[in-house]
């Protein structure tokens, strides 16, 4: 059996959230490397006219506005601290560090393999004092209540088994008057044709996406968590389409690529993209932005 088989079959057969999540980052990381080259940024990416965006500056411009909210300030006007949940390979922890001097940031991750990425990152960016990075479940954050002005996640909470238990988590993590604020996919039903529903199971399932929920779910969720000013920001649109730029810079790469993939099962991933990009606001997956505040 080949090791892509191998890491597959791991993948499909992962009993526990640690697992289907390692399981799927062995699987997908030669495929985020290829596309990010370098950058530390596994996000999407978010642009106005996706068909011809930059894919690094599109990432960068997803970072800043999921977390264009969050408080610039902590208490009596000292430096905010924030928290983010999900940091994968410490891009956006390293990237929001640099661009605001005064902001500290705690970056949190399960997988031991992204904790040690995101170390080594911010190691060579001189960023240790600025990002501290600890290894935890996001649904169980190792801090005590009250500890952050700001939390954000990007694509991460898709990951999450228990995502009401994730908010109520979020909630008790935050400071009174501090934001929360996630970029993620969701299911839209009322987008989804009858052979796409047949075929979401599995396809979550590579994807290590458990229950993945609806935009309302998501409201719901941070509302009944006890988080005010819920806000629903729907940018599809604007991320769904840069996914045919991630099939573009696949095929570039593809020699690189075939040295881990069959070459069927990469023409099937590029194929998947570029028509879930041609479906652009109508896919059957979208893309939100959900914040709140700690009253």
């Amino acid at each position: 059996m080949s090791t892509t088989s191998l890491t597959l079959l791991r993948l499909l057969m992962a009993r526990d959230p640690a697992s289907l999540m390692a399981a799927f980052y062995r699987f997908a990381d030669p495929i985020f490397e290829a596309v990010t080259q370098g950058s530390g940024l596994i996000n999407v990416g978010m642009a106005q006219d996706p068909d011809h965006a930059d894919l690094a500056e599109a990432q960068r411009s997803l970072v800043r506005h999921t977390v264009r909210q969050l408080p610039r300030t902590g208490p009596d006007g000292g430096p905010p601290r924030w928290l983010e949940t999900g940091c994968g390979w410490g891009g956006p922890a390293a990237m929001l560090a640099r661009e605001h001097p005064d902001l500290t940031i705690h970056a949190l991750d399960i997988s031991p393999t992204h904790v040690a990425a995101t170390r080594a990152r911010c190691s060579a960016a001189d960023l240790r004092g600025r990002v501290r990075v600890h290894q935890g479940d996001a649904q169980h954050v190792p801090f005590p209540a009250a500890s952050f002005d700001g939390i954000y996640a990007i694509e991460s909470a898709f990951h999450y088994p228990r995502k009401a238990e994730y908010a109520h988590e979020l909630r008790r993590l935050l400071r009174s008057g501090g934001r929360v604020a996630i970029a993620d996919f969701v299911h839209r039903p009322e987008h989804t044709r009858r052979l796409e529903a047949l075929a979401l199971g599995p396809n979550m399932r590579i994807g290590a996406m458990p229950g993945l929920y609806t935009p309302q779910h998501w409201v719901r969720a941070f509302a009944d968590a006890g988080l005010v000013d819920v806000e629903l920001e729907d940018i599809t649109a604007q991320v769904i389409g840069l996914l045919g730029r991630w099939a573009d810079r696949m095929r570039q790469e593809k020699h690189q690529l075939l040295a881990h993939y069959p070459r069927p099962l990469l023409a099937y991933y590029t194929m998947g993209l570029d028509k879930l990009a041609a479906r652009g606001a109508s896919a059957p997956v979208g893309y939100v932005v959900v914040r709140g505040r700690l009253g």
